[in-house]
This record gives C-alpha cells, structure tokens and sequence, in this order.
C-alpha cells in the first residue's frame, strides 16, 4: 500500500512582541563614550564593562570596537527574561571604521533574571554561532532564535556584591578566535524580541 505523507503548517508566520531594544539603531547620542559607572545602575539602558573599548560612531550612527581587549556593552531590558520564553534577537555586523579586514569574534550573549539570592549572578546563554567554537565572525545581519531553559549557565564573571548581575539583558562581547586579534567591527541595528507564537508543521 502507498503511503502519502502530507505536511500542514498550522501558523503561517511568526508573531512577535515588542521591541525590548531602546535605540537599538543607534541614532541617538547615548550611547557615545558609554561609561563604566552605568555598569553599575541597573536600571536599564546602555552599560560597558570590561573598560571603554566600544564607542559610539556619531557619523556612521553604530557602535565600534578598538580591538584592544575584551569589552563587552550591551542593555538591560525593560522586561524579564525568564524560563520558558522564546527570544529572537538581530543585529548587524560591519566591517572596521577605517576599512581595514574584518578581524576576531563577537559574542553575543543573553542573560536571564534567574539568579542566585546570595551573589545575585544571572544565567546567560551564547547565542548560536557566537561562542569560543565559532570561528570568526563575518560582516552581515544576523537573526537569532533562544529559548530560555534549565541548562543556562551562571554568569561568573564581575562583582559579587553587584544586585541582580547582568539580569535580563543582552551583552555584545569583543573576543578573539584562535589566534585572531580581538573583534574589530561595528554593530548596529540591534533588535530584542519575545516570540509570541511560532509556525508550527505538523506531519500525517
């Protein structure tokens, strides 16, 4: 007997809710020489940490990395984080401001609001092509689907005493790759958003 096998999607497509990204695509000023001491607030916007090595490109209106050590900048978000929830987060990578190759790699990581009562450490996870495995990293837009689940680890990194650390936020880090110098680029156009509903495709 022929069996036919038919596939039927029951969304036709993704649904998803607001932007939890302020200026993500840069175009405003505050961003421009982002100091340290906002690491400390957390009470949203835009932090560094790790020592001023990302930048605010007034003209080209994109953040950019001097290459010179690890740095990470990123922004807390208006809501949680939290288990079970579905992230899709974009952003755009460009070459270096003086248009020399394109060098190291940018990590990408999303934290939760899950943390330890003692040293209040969030949970983070890398986001799919960007850990230490991933080779370098090239020009172009990414899209990036993440699931918020038991197997996240703990952020280990910074200051114990800090309340709530790197709680529900996303996290731009410039690494390097082998025996690569640390990510020379530029980001922009950053997008942070809980996925409502997904397309589902059932099989019969």
């Amino acid at each position: 007997d022929r069996k036919d096998e038919y596939n039927i999607t029951l969304a036709d497509r993704k649904t998803l809710g607001e932007e939890l990204i302020v200026n993500g695509n840069l175009e405003d000023e505050a961003p421009e020489n982002v100091p340290q001491a906002i690491a400390n607030d957390h009470l949203g916007g835009w932090f560094m940490s790790g020592g001023p090595h990302w930048f605010w490109d007034s003209i080209n209106k994109n953040l950019f990395s001097d290459a010179y050590q690890h740095s990470r900048v990123g922004q807390y978000l208006p809501e949680p984080v939290s288990l079970g929830k579905t992230y899709e987060i974009s952003y755009t990578v460009g070459k270096p401001q003086d248009g020399s190759s394109l060098d190291g790699r940018l990590w990408v990581t999303l934290h939760d609001n899950i943390h330890d009562a003692t040293t209040g450490r969030s949970n983070y996870k890398s986001l799919p092509g960007t850990s230490s495995d991933s080779g370098l990293t090239t020009v172009g837009t990414y899209t990036k689907t993440v699931t918020v689940d038991g197997s996240w680890t703990s952020w280990i990194y910074g200051d114990t005493n800090m309340i709530n650390y790197g709680a529900s936020s996303i996290n731009f880090h410039n690494k390097t790759s082998g025996g690569s110098g640390y990510f020379n680029g530029t980001i922009d156009n950053i997008s942070v958003r809980e996925v409502i509903s997904d397309p589902i495709t059932v099989s019969f």
